[in-house]
């Protein structure tokens, strides 16, 4: 702690030790038990600790699980929904600005600051689901596969809403993301 203290104070910097939390993090024999003991408050360890903490606009957990993130990007779709009022229903409004709201506000609600996660398919899969539910919502009902006489035989897939509005899936988008975050990085290096 001290060598830490040393190079934080080199740069201008320190730290207050009165507000210095620990994320917890077992290993081996017993971590597990151990975990569920500080979890639920039976045991007390000698420096204040969490299961989770929140920096800089990321959720960081005790298991490097990136499913609170996931949760807050799904909230986030909802209230960019919600934000926008029935302009989703509205008869009227053109495809090319129904387009542009579900690119600026969904697709950017659902995947903003994802770029720095690992997500998994699983949670690729819930990004999808969220944006091709509103996707459906603005299809008016016309997310149906119909047959020659105009009678229902199906939905579409996800992957149909999302080809409709011209929308990439969850893992494509977040390479493109993670492509133009690492040529900032490098065309601005000092930054």
């Amino acid at each position: 702690m001290e060598k830490f203290d040393s190079v934080l104070w080199e740069h201008g910097y320190a730290q207050n030790k009165d507000k210095l939390i620990a994320i917890v993090s077992l290993c081996g024999k017993g971590a597990r038990v151990k975990l569920r003991s500080i979890a639920n408050g039976t045991f007390k360890p000698p420096f204040t600790c969490c299961l989770s903490v929140l920096t800089l606009g990321a959720m960081v957990t005790y298991d490097s699980s990136s499913q609170p993130e996931i949760q807050a990007r799904l909230s986030a779709v909802q209230r960019a929904y919600f934000k926008r009022g029935g302009i989703w229903s509205k008869p009227g409004v053109p495809y090319k600005l129904r387009r542009l709201y579900m690119m600026c506000d969904i697709q950017n609600a659902a995947y903003s600051g994802l770029e720095a996660f690992v997500v998994t398919q699983r949670q690729a899969a819930q990004l999808d689901g969220a944006i091709s539910r509103i996707g459906r919502i603005a299809l008016r009902g016309h997310a149906v596969d119909r047959d020659e006489d105009g009678n229902v035989v199906g939905c579409m897939t996800n992957w149909g809403v999302m080809k409709f509005w011209r929308l990439c899936s969850a893992d494509c988008e977040l390479r493109i993301r993670r492509l133009k975050w690492l040529q900032s990085m490098v065309q601005f290096p000092g930054d």
